[in-house]
């Protein structure tokens, strides 16, 4: 499970063995992001969660929109257009895969 905490440009991904549940990824999500973040009045909220799919993180001058797909590149197009109809700055930040872990 990933989990992504964006405020302005700070965003953090986690994937390591103990995010398994959505929970802890929000949690440990949240934590990293008021612990980087520049003023103490920063408002960290999460953007999205991905399983199993790709999700990116798009900045422009109106404000940021988080996008999952099967792949970064339909994920990208469909957050840049968003973007868009707001802002002519528009780039993504953030794209990362999440892919199914096997158990054994």
């Amino acid at each position: 499970m990933l989990a992504v905490s964006c405020l302005m440009t700070v965003y953090t991904k986690l994937d390591t063995p103990s995010m398994l549940s959505e929970r802890s990824a929000k949690k440990a999500a949240l934590k990293q992001c008021k612990t980087t973040a520049t003023t103490k009045r920063a408002g960290c909220k999460i953007s999205i969660t991905y399983y199993d799919q790709c999700a990116v993180y798009v900045w422009g001058s109106n404000g940021g929109i988080s996008s999952s797909a099967v792949d970064v590149s339909t994920a990208s197009a469909r957050a840049l257009q968003l973007c868009g109809k707001t802002s002519n700055d528009c780039e993504v930040l953030y794209s990362n895969c999440s892919y199914p872990r096997r158990l054994d």
